[in-house]
């Protein structure tokens, strides 16, 4: 199980840089479910999924693997639309 130690690390993964995009506004950590324990690295956009780009959404990788005390974890990620932020 993914618990938030690891997303927390995972987060910091290289192939989740992507300040390049507009549509990037940060990364966070969520369960994959509501009502699950299981933790993701959440990708904050300021777009519906529909309306993002094709290269941004091929950017974001299905998981980010962590190794932790000789095991490999696969931390998945989930794009989630948060829209505008305003001051």
């Amino acid at each position: 199980m993914i618990n938030e130690n690891l997303a927390e690390r995972a987060k910091d993964d290289d192939k989740l840089k992507l300040g390049n995009f507009p549509e990037f506004v940060g990364l966070g950590i969520v369960p994959v479910r509501k009502s699950s324990r299981e933790m993701a690295v959440a990708v904050y956009v300021s777009r519906p999924l529909a309306k993002l780009s094709d290269l941004f959404k091929v950017s974001v990788p299905a998981s980010v693997v962590v190794f932790d005390h000789g095991s490999k974890y696969s931390v998945p990620t989930k794009i989630v639309n948060i829209g505008d932020l305003r001051p």
